[in-house]
């Protein structure tokens, strides 16, 4: 993986979202423009292929993994529970970005 942020992809398999912080923090997102809340299956399969993302930390260990999930029309109720069971997942919604954006200007 190269050191600057963008997608990654192997042997048929994408992720949207692939970032290597500053802290040796690899974070790792999917982006999603459906009419539909993003579903559990976009988790899942986030969580399935960042075990085949090779990097190595800066100090040389196991990366601490971080994911990020980003959807136009918001999230199925079994994503947002995943949240509070995993303290390593955010979630971003449309309006959190049209939010932020706003703030800066």
């Amino acid at each position: 993986m190269t050191r600057y942020p963008g997608a990654w992809w192997y042997d048929g398999h994408e992720i949207d979202v692939a970032a290597p912080t500053t802290d040796g923090t690899l974070l790792l997102g999917e982006c999603k423009f459906t009419s539909q809340p993003l579903g559990y299956d976009v988790l899942a399969q986030l969580e399935a292929d960042a075990e085949r993302v090779r990097w190595t930390s800066p100090d040389g260990g196991d990366p601490d993994v971080e994911y990020v999930l980003f959807a136009r029309s918001g999230f199925a109720q079994s994503v947002r529970e995943a949240t509070d069971e995993r303290a390593y997942l955010t979630l971003v919604e449309l309006s959190d970005v049209i939010d932020a954006l706003e703030a800066t200007t």
